[in-house]
């Protein structure tokens, strides 16, 4: 699933985001609240937005994704 809302830890050494929707789903299975990236345990409220790859993000084209739009089908252009 492509990356929507980049957030890090605000303790974390690394520049390493991750998706703020499916760190939120894998956590609350694992209940484990810990960083993606480096595994250091932490608290919700030490999670921070990135704004520099939130900025990357938006410069890109919107493209749909194969998980929510289940009945778009790609246009392939037919070999000639």
């Amino acid at each position: 699933r492509r990356m929507k809302e980049p957030v890090r830890y605000k303790e974390c050494a690394h520049l390493s985001a991750f998706d703020l929707q499916n760190f939120l789903e894998s956590n609350s299975r694992s209940r484990k609240w810990q960083c993606p990236v480096c595994q250091q345990a932490a608290l919700m409220d030490e999670l921070e937005p990135d704004p520099y790859l939130q900025h990357i993000l938006s410069q890109l084209p919107d493209i749909p994704d194969p998980e929510e739009d289940e009945g778009h089908v790609p246009d392939i252009p037919d070999p000639e």
